[in-house]
């Protein structure tokens, strides 16, 4: 027998796996706030996370294996003590689950839980996992787009009060992040004991766009459905009580591809279903012309690629696993012409269609991985794939109807009479080919890795080489690549064609203007590419103008650039990259100040830089770049003082002509809202409900304003600067007599706060727009303080309010759903409404006679309106 002391030493483990957290150590309040600023890590994004902290058995099977590391695919959003997470880490082995959680003394408990867990169960739970963190604010700090397949939010807090609904977890704005998260396929569950906030969640996500109801029919075969009752604490005392709950799951419901006929005024857009379906729409007049199905019998439920042909007569749609078939419509008549299969083998797959350029289309040209085919149009009612002995197309002399191919592993191929008549090789370090674009001397390639390359014509054997490779922030490679392998290709052997390997995007070589259109959703990449996370730039989609002289760029963070062109005889020959227009910001845009000595406007983005345009010469003066996230900013009437706010300090910096240089920090903590006064002589600033005042000139604290009680969202000064208008989520409205440091004017709508979002005086009246979808009216009472003179239901809650000045008659006002709107003064329901953009408006402001209004939106567009006719609505 062994000693007694070796005996304990082994018992230890056993002991110790046994070992589960006591749930009453860690009991904490139910209730959270998540728009308080809480202290706690925060990755700035997916890469910088520490996964194989969280899972560190299967990040080591993996490493040691050689495969790629495995993602989290389930997140259980407000995880409380872990139940779903656990349940479903035992019903999905294999998948990767994390559950997310705001309050400590919970998170502790679940990460204990688990840490038991996997002693206890060798083997098992090891693919579960825990955080703390805030999924309203962090939730893309985390994962990547596309990366979950199931994200759960069940039992969230109702947040009863109406003022309080701005905390609820399902929001429009936060379901467009959700469904930028969620893969193709993936599903979103909610399930609540309260029929309010069932009844909201259902609301929202039958209303967004982005989101489709999944049927009780499929949820049925779901497992994960099953257990959003039994494998919570919450629904297990719902279950024993008898209670009621409202359970609803929701896809994102994909666009799959889209197209634009040739003159501009069809919209073909395609979405999946049982049969996939096409619908038409009038660009001009914006209705619905015609919807197409998929043929029956054939199964297809996506189509992938969308095109028109070039006389608008005829669409083709390219349909997706496992059929892979072409339909051809004449869309006007609703009449199918034909439908045949294009990628017969297996593992094959298509990704683009397209047809010939010209007003009489005869064939079709479809691509994707393994597949490049031809198919001619025969007397208007068929569509035969040709075989490779056919005559080639021809679109003029040099070209001889050669067709470009670009893949994901780098390669162009050119294909011609039906055979591979060219492979070009770009390399590795190229990344794969996301768009092509065509010219009258050749044509360009972008690539996944931010590579333009250039090809020419050679010759009859070869009939292309690579010319000059340019990175998409204008560095040119300084050695063209020519005589080598990689840059003439390799000719196939005649009658026999190279691998096609994962074709991507293809065009129509010799043709002057033609160009990959991007027939799939979501832009110039097509699905897949493999580098472009690592490059972070890709050039995603190329044009050519129509006089043929340079090539436009569009990359993955939203810049546009041109590769010029060479003039005289060298035309046709690029000399390097250039910006087509001044950088944009690639983020939503927090900060607008315009000033009333210059033409000049400045903004501040997510992506921390800061940025002053000038809108006459529609130009961008200065773009200065922080380490630190930017909060707000606002912009002296010279225009010669900046004010930022940033996470440590308030900074007010001197505008120079290729600078800004820091004059003074002021110890204000992630200021929110930051006004100069008309007269400039003072500024205010936000820190939570508290608003300071200091003078411009000394920096010294004239003012320290406090009485609401919730956060400060909106400033505005009189003419005069002599009162501060002040609103906050509190529903309260506040006039303070600066220099006394008193309150002199109050309004509060009282038990139902309006969430006051934003504020602004007129000649008369002070506005206040509320997330209530209201917009009031405020004028002194007769007995003191403020009181609603008028209030108008705005349709969707509003962000933002411009006033006019004295002797103006419009009042501006900006909504969440993106809308600008006008009003006439006195105010009254009627206006008039513009679209900026389907992101929010964050900001608004306008030059000092008025004239000229600038919207700021979410998605990191500014947009200025010229303002006519002024005293007219």
């Amino acid at each position: 027998m062994a000693p007694k002391r070796q005996r304990e030493e082994e018992a230890e483990p056993a002991q110790e796996a046994v070992k589960a957290p006591k749930k009453h150590l860690y009991r904490m309040r139910a209730h959270s706030n998540p728009l308080n600023d809480a202290s706690f890590p925060v990755p700035l994004g997916p890469d910088a996370f520490d996964w194989a902290a969280h899972y560190p058995e299967l990040h080591a099977a993996a490493a040691e294996r050689g495969e790629a590391l495995p993602q989290v695919e389930f997140a259980d959003v407000g995880c409380g003590f872990g139940g779903l997470t656990v349940r479903l880490a035992e019903a999905y082995p294999d998948k990767l689950v994390m559950g997310m959680e705001l309050r400590d003394k919970v998170t502790e408990y679940v990460k204990e839980r688990i840490l038991a867990l996997r002693k206890q169960h060798r083997g098992r739970y090891r693919n579960a996992s825990v955080v703390r963190t805030n999924a309203m604010k962090f939730l893309t700090n985390y994962f990547r787009k596309g990366q979950l397949t199931k994200l759960f939010f069940l039992f969230a807090d109702p947040h009863f009060k109406a003022s309080n609904h701005r905390r609820r977890i399902i929001q429009r704005t936060l379901l467009a992040e959700y469904a930028y998260l969620l893969r193709p396929g993936g599903l979103l569950y909610t399930i609540t004991d309260v029929e309010d906030l069932g009844n909201w969640q259902r609301d929202r996500l039958e209303a967004h766009p982005l989101f489709e109801r999944v049927s009780e029919e499929e949820l049925a075969n779901d497992p994960a459905a099953q257990l959003l009752l039994q494998g919570t604490e919450e629904g297990q005392k719902v279950a024993r009580n008898g209670g009621k709950t409202w359970r609803h799951v929701s896809r994102p419901a994909v666009k799959t591809a889209f197209a634009v006929c040739p003159s501009r005024r069809l919209l073909a857009l395609a979405e999946p279903g049982e049969r996939a379906t096409v619908t038409i729409y009038d660009l001009q007049t914006l209705k619905r012309r015609k919807i197409l199905s998929a043929p029956a019998g054939e199964g297809t439920k996506e189509f992938v690629s969308l095109a028109f042909s070039g006389d608008g007569r005829y669409l083709a749609a390219q349909g997706g696993a496992p059929g892979w078939s072409l339909s051809l419509w004449v869309w006007e008549k609703s009449k199918l012409v034909a439908s045949v299969r294009t990628a017969a083998a297996v593992g094959h797959t298509a990704v683009q269609c397209l047809f010939q350029p010209g007003e009489d289309p005869q064939y079709i040209s479809v691509v994707g991985e393994g597949t490049c085919c031809l198919l001619a149009i025969e007397a208007g009612n068929t569509l035969r794939v040709l075989p490779s002995t056919l005559p080639p197309w021809l679109l003029d002399n040099d070209a001889k109807d050669l067709l470009a191919v670009g893949t994901r592993r780098g390669e162009v191929l050119i294909v011609g009479e039906g055979e591979v008549k060219q492979a070009l090789q770009l390399g590795a370090a190229a990344g794969g080919i996301e768009a092509l674009a065509a010219h009258s001397k050749g044509f360009v390639a972008g690539t996944s890795q931010g590579q333009l390359s250039t090809f020419e014509r050679d010759s009859d054997n070869k009939p292309y080489r690579l010319g000059k490779t340019f990175a998409v922030d204008g560095g040119a490679d300084s050695t063209a690549a020519t005589g080598s392998a990689a840059a003439t290709g390799r000719v196939s052997a005649s009658g026999a064609a190279a691998p096609l390997g994962d074709a991507v995007a293809s065009t129509r070589v010799g043709t002057p203007g033609a160009a990959t259109p991007s027939s799939t959703a979501g832009g110039g990449a097509a699905p897949g590419s493999g580098n472009a996370a690592a490059c972070g730039v890709r050039a995603c989609s190329l044009a050519v103008s129509p006089a043929d002289d340079s090539v436009a760029v569009l990359t993955s963070d939203g810049q546009l650039l041109q590769l010029a062109a060479a003039s005289g005889d060298r035309r046709g020959l690029f000399s390097g990259v250039q910006p087509l227009a001044p950088s944009f910001h690639s983020g939503a845009i927090v900060g607008l100040a315009s000033c009333a000595r210059r033409a000049v406007v400045a903004t501040a983005g997510a992506d921390r830089t800061i940025r002053i345009w000038n809108y006459q010469d529609k130009s961008a003066e200065l773009t200065k770049s922080f380490d630190e996230e930017i909060s707000s900013l606002a912009l002296h009437p010279t225009g010669y003082l900046l004010l930022a706010g940033f996470a440590d300090k308030l900074r007010l910096m001197t505008v120079l002509s290729d600078d800004l240089r820091l004059i003074k920090e002021l110890p204000i903590k992630a200021a929110r809202e930051a006004c100069f006064s008309n007269g400039g002589q003072y500024f205010a600033v936000v820190n939570g409900n508290t608003v300071h005042v200091f003078c411009t000139y000394t920096g010294a604290s004239l003012a320290v304003l406090r009485g609401h009680n919730g956060k400060v969202r909106g400033l505005w000064w009189s003419s005069d600067d002599t009162a501060l208008v002040t609103a906050g989520v509190d529903g309260a409205v506040y006039e303070w007599r600066v220099l006394e440091g008193r309150r002199a004017g109050m309004h509060a709508v009282g038990a139902n706060p309006s969430n006051t979002s934003a504020v602004a005086g007129g000649p008369n009246a002070i506005f206040a727009g509320a997330q209530d979808k209201k917009l009031r009216s405020l004028e002194e009472a007769v007995g003191g303080g403020l009181a609603v003179a008028a209030e108008v239901d705005a349709g969707a809650g509003i962000t933002q309010v411009l006033a006019p000045s004295p002797g103006g008659r419009l009042l501006f006002a900006a909504t969440e759903d993106g809308s600008l709107r006008s009003y006439k003064l006195p105010l009254t329901p009627e206006c008039q409404a513009v679209r900026c953009s389907l992101a929010p408006v964050t900001r608004l402001a306008a030059s000092r006679d008025e004239s000229v209004l600038f919207a700021a939106t979410a998605d990191g567009a500014l947009f200025v309106y010229d303002v006519k006719d002024r005293d007219a609505a």
